[in-house]
């Protein structure tokens, strides 16, 4: 009894063991899967993921493809209205929907929507792109617009421009707002003169085996004059551009001295209007010294002494007032100045390179450090002298023939009489 008791206890032992070995195994089984199925979302998460960047690397490239377009056409006058909305971006509700179910969901619906937006950017770009070369090709066909159209047969008019434009839309059964934009923005006065200057180029060419070398040569310095003046001119509009922020915060900090000087000159409260008494001179005298030795300081910091600044920041002063009418040369040589100095500061690893370049940046708006800005602003600037001596080298090379020969005085007989006539006399 006693054995069979025993060999039932060690049955019980074996089946309990045999239980237990089986519930972990189970266990494990479970864990299995489970670390099964959530290493595979993960890799589902990644692979969605991965899909979903290169979309959207597909939707930055098209998108500032568009730009660059849009970009062109804007700068030509013309507003795309022909192109379609983009793809709305999909509902918040959707998104929580598909958040509750899961990272996979949540990804796929992501991944279509940016398939949709980029679906909806490439036929935008598609016909973009296909308004641009109907543009372009209107754009060249203006450049033959003929002058005796309307009014004067030499001068192209925004009539000769209108007559053209309709002639070329009916020819190439093309027409829409943009074309329409195009051939209003070609009516202007910019651009009446660029087809002008076109104009009188085609002319010189078909001239050439007409008229006689030096009246060819006449039209031809004639054409180049006009043409360095449309040069000229848009040269002098990217200094314009470029200058515009630096100096109207220039003007902007440097109002309190001029404030000052004009009430010090007048001798009246710019806010009351009341005389100023000799004590209240003197007040304003000195608060527009500080002024000008606060200014010199942090614009001119390179000076050697504070009186020094405060007369550099009323030359700088002078240099805003002459870039007021025309005259940029002082403004940019102050920043080529600022920008050569920082450079030495920087190469000697002084703290003042980029104490100056932060407040040049935080009071005008500019990088003093930028060789490449600095040196456009400068080409430009130099550009427009360079336009000047061309045109005048021309107008002479033009207007030779009705001038008396020029004498250089370059003999030895010639150089004595000068300097009797300069040494000898009653001056």
């Amino acid at each position: 009894m006693a054995k069979f008791v025993k060999q039932t206890s060690d049955l019980a032992q074996s089946l309990n063991r045999l239980q237990g070995f089986a519930e972990n195994l189970i266990s494990m089984e479970t864990n299995r899967r489970i670390q099964l199925g959530r290493e595979k979302e993960v890799r589902m998460t990644e692979a969605y993921q991965y899909m979903l960047n290169n979309e959207n690397a597909e939707i930055a490239e098209l998108e500032a493809g568009l730009d660059l377009i849009e970009q062109n056409l804007a700068a030509r006058g013309v507003e795309l209205k022909s192109v379609g909305d983009e793809f709305k971006t999909i509902a918040s509700e959707e998104l929580l929907a598909a958040a509750n179910e899961g990272a996979v969901e949540l990804l796929n619906v992501k991944l279509e929507d940016s398939r949709g937006h980029r679906d909806s950017l490439q036929q935008r770009k598609i016909k973009a792109m296909e308004i641009k070369r109907n543009i372009d090709l209107f754009d060249d066909a203006m450049t033959l617009a003929d002058p005796a159209h309307y009014g004067d047969p030499g001068i192209i008019e925004a009539e000769d421009v209108a007559h053209a434009g309709l002639q070329w839309m009916e020819a190439n059964e093309q027409e829409g707002p943009e074309i329409m934009q195009r051939l209003q923005a070609l009516q202007t006065e910019s651009e009446l003169e660029r087809l002008q200057t076109d104009y009188y180029a085609k002319l010189a060419r078909e001239s050439q085996e007409k008229i006689t070398a030096s009246t060819a040569e006449t039209t031809d310095s004639s054409i180049k004059i006009k043409m360095l003046e449309d040069v000229k001119k848009e040269t002098v509009e990217g200094v314009k551009a470029m200058t515009y922020q630096p100096i109207s915060s220039l003007v902007e900090e440097f109002r309190g001295a001029i404030t000052l000087s004009g009430e010090i000159a007048s001798g009246e409260n710019a806010a009351t209007g009341q005389s100023l008494n000799a004590s209240e001179v003197k007040a304003k005298e000195e608060a527009k010294n500080a002024e000008y030795t606060r200014l010199g300081v942090t614009l001119v910091p390179w000076a050697f002494s504070p009186e020094q600044a405060a007369l550099e920041a009323q030359n700088l002063q002078s240099a805003i007032s002459k870039a007021g009418n025309g005259n940029y040369q002082e403004i940019i040589n102050y920043l080529k100045k600022g920008h050569a100095q920082y450079i030495l500061w920087s190469q000697e690893g002084n703290q003042m390179s980029e104490t100056y370049r932060s407040d040049i940046q935080r009071m005008l708006g500019i990088d003093i450090a930028s060789k490449e800005w600095v040196g456009q602003l400068e080409e430009l600037w130099w550009s427009v002298g360079q336009a000047d001596i061309e045109q005048a080298t021309e107008a002479l090379k033009a207007g030779r023939q009705f001038l008396p020969e020029f004498e250089d005085g370059s003999d030895d007989e010639g150089r004595k009489d000068d300097l009797e006539i300069f040494m000898g006399g009653d001056w």
